[in-house]
């Protein structure tokens, strides 16, 4: 998947890779010089095709694909462009990453809590994010400018930490929550956002109750 800021890695199809990475009669990769026409019978050749998990992190090629990849990603969006250095510096193929949970609350008199924003950041290696996973208000408390004032200092630790790419999911059927997001910069993406969930194997399950 992409997205809409400085090198996120995307899935790209073959002739989108053909047309950024395969441009030009000879490419360098991990400082070996290969022929186009080598690279694009390794692309198409059914015999020569392998499909396998990346296992040594460090290997240069794979970085020099996803360098491209990331540069020409970046073309198709408003924001500061990164150099080839940029990207390099920041970009990590490690297996594993870690992420920090952030959970800012407001409290009435006696403690009571009234409503929270939980905010997620995380580096998957291509450099740190920022998704607000919960912003939630007591019905009792609405109207008081609560949200924002949470949305508010997610978005301070947001731009302290110089998150490089932040998010929000809600409902098209929730304005107030829109409103409040909005009013922080959020605003609708410029790509086409496809979820998948596992909704076949549980609707097998569901099935199996009734038998």
């Amino acid at each position: 998947m992409s997205r809409a800021r400085p090198g996120w890695i995307a899935v790209s199809s073959s002739s989108s890779r053909r047309s950024g990475f395969l441009g030009s009669s000879r490419s360098v990769i991990g400082g070996e010089v290969y022929d186009s026409a080598d690279l694009e019978h390794a692309e198409t050749s059914d015999n020569s095709l392998q499909i396998s998990e990346l296992e040594d992190a460090s290997d240069a090629n794979v970085r020099d694909l996803l360098i491209d990849l990331a540069l020409d990603e970046q073309r198709h969006y408003d924001h500061p462009q990164e150099s080839r250095e940029e990207v390099a510096r920041r970009l990590s193929t490690q297996p594993t990453f870690t992420g920090e949970n952030h959970i800012f609350v407001a409290r009435a008199v006696k403690n009571h809590a009234l409503g929270l924003c939980w905010v997620v950041l995380f580096d998957p290696g291509t450099g740190l994010e920022a998704e607000i996973a919960e912003l939630y208000v007591r019905p009792e408390a609405r109207g008081r400018d609560i949200a924002t004032q949470l949305v508010t200092e997610a978005m301070r630790l947001i731009r302290a930490r110089h998150v490089s790419f932040a998010s929000v999911w809600t409902r098209d059927d929730n304005p107030a929550a829109k409103a409040v997001y909005r009013a922080a910069g959020f605003k609708p993406t410029e790509q086409t956002v496809l979820t998948w969930l596992p909704l076949e194997a549980r609707e097998d399950q569901d099935a199996d109750t009734f038998l």
